[in-house]
């Protein structure tokens, strides 16, 4: 008999990466529906799924000297709680856009490509999940 070489996963392991693809759609669908109302307030969360970089990257991006490379101020709703309006997060990324290649972006463009990479991203980490059970 061939011994296999596969290590299985421990559960809670299983359990944490299910919890965080499970997080990931949750903030994706609110990302989605923020699109279509420009003064949504997103968590740092979803603002992170729309542009598609962490939140180290955000906050380094809000301390930024170029104003054409510098992330909107988030609005404070209280000591622990920011929030970004989802009309700030989307003007960003469109200048984003235009100063890498001199395109115009479309919000609704935008949050599709930022969707369907993040979707893509989710059902990666699923399969991942039923492969090791």
């Amino acid at each position: 008999m061939i011994a296999s070489t596969q290590t299985v996963p421990e559960p809670r392991v299983v359990a944490r990466v299910l919890a965080r693809s499970q997080r990931l759609e949750a903030a994706t669908a609110r990302a989605i529906a923020a699109s279509a109302n420009p003064d949504a307030l997103l968590s740092i969360d979803v603002v992170s799924i729309l542009i598609g970089a962490g939140t180290t990257f955000i906050y380094d991006r809000m301390r930024e000297v170029d104003a054409d490379k510098k992330f909107p101020q988030p609005i404070r709703l209280s000591a622990r709680c920011s929030r970004w309006r989802a009309g700030d997060v989307f003007a960003w990324l469109a200048r984003q856009q235009r100063a890498a290649g001199g395109v115009e972006a479309d919000a609704q463009q935008v949050s599709q490509q930022a969707h369907a990479k993040k979707a893509s991203d989710a059902a990666k980490a699923r399969r991942a999940t039923a492969v090791a059970k």
